[in-house]
């Protein structure tokens, strides 16, 4: 009586089943390049204690449009799909100098 080794089979049939699970996750859609910029940061004291509450406004100096964040509680602040551009940043919070800078993105 002879018997067949179906071990070896498993595990091929497994490999290959996990082999096609990879070959269809690297199919999914990948995300698409934007022509828009994202800025963040964290917004701090000179001793570096973080402020929250503070009025990050960035304005695009070729359009004039403006946006605006509020740092929460651990000083964090972010800014979506902003366009090319020319931009003024400026942030201001309560007991503190405003501080303002130029950039491009």
């Amino acid at each position: 009586m002879q018997t067949k080794n179906t071990n070896g089979r498993g595990v091929l049939q497994r490999l290959y089943s996990l082999t096609a699970l990879l070959l269809c996750l690297c199919a999914l859609p990948m995300r698409a390049q934007t022509d828009t910029a994202r800025i963040q940061g964290t917004v701090s004291d000179a001793t570096g204690a973080v402020i929250s509450g503070a009025q990050t406004t960035v304005t695009n100096t070729d359009t004039n449009t403006i946006v605006t964040a509020i740092s929460d509680d651990h000083g964090n602040f972010s800014l979506n799909a902003l366009p090319r551009g020319n931009y003024k940043a400026e942030v201001k919070a309560s007991g503190f100098e405003s501080q303002a800078q130029t950039f491009t993105l």
